[in-house]
């Protein structure tokens, strides 16, 4: 019975080292692990305030929220998506946002760019819930350098207005 439960051991160990070698190969050979949106919930949205989080760790390496927003907010305008003020995206029905969210540590930052917006429940309407993720693009990336966590952010942004603008073809807006 030992020499079953040794020969067990040996071989979750065998299986937790490969996994984790393959799980770095995967890392180097792509520098970035995707999560993808869901399209349909950007149909009717008519534009999007733009806030930013970024963590101190992410700030130490050279990223500013300035220029996070700065870099949206052009991206969304280049591509024919409104950016609203803060004020405007009060008023705009859902109040919705795009919150670019930075976060990470030595090895890698987690990018996400998110949609929100307040909604009802359908299980109980008159229950207004504020700021609902309703789309979500992001992944890590596995870059540490200010040039290649802007890279990141800029193909979130990108897959972004191509979804809004397949939802909302210029003529509906």
């Amino acid at each position: 019975m030992k020499k079953i439960w040794i020969t067990a051991g040996v071989a979750l160990l065998t299986l937790g080292i490969t996994r984790t070698l393959w799980a770095e190969q995967e890392a180097q050979q792509s520098p970035q692990v995707l999560i993808g949106g869901y399209s349909p919930v950007l149909k009717g949205v008519k534009g999007f305030h733009v806030f930013v989080h970024l963590s101190d760790n992410v700030a130490k390496l050279g990223v500013t929220k300035e220029q996070v927003e700065s870099r949206v907010e052009l991206a969304l305008r280049r591509n024919g998506v409104p950016v609203l003020s803060l004020e405007e995206g009060g008023k705009t029905l859902g109040r919705p946002y795009l919150r670019a969210a930075l976060v990470g540590g030595q090895d890698a930052v987690s990018v996400r760019l998110e949609c929100r917006e307040d909604m009802f429940l359908v299980r109980e309407p008159g229950n207004l819930v504020q700021g609902v993720e309703t789309y979500l693009s992001g992944g890590i990336t596995f870059s540490t350098s200010s040039d290649g966590i802007y890279k990141a952010l800029d193909k979130h942004t990108d897959k972004f207005c191509l979804e809004w603008l397949r939802e909302n073809p210029k003529e509906s807006r």
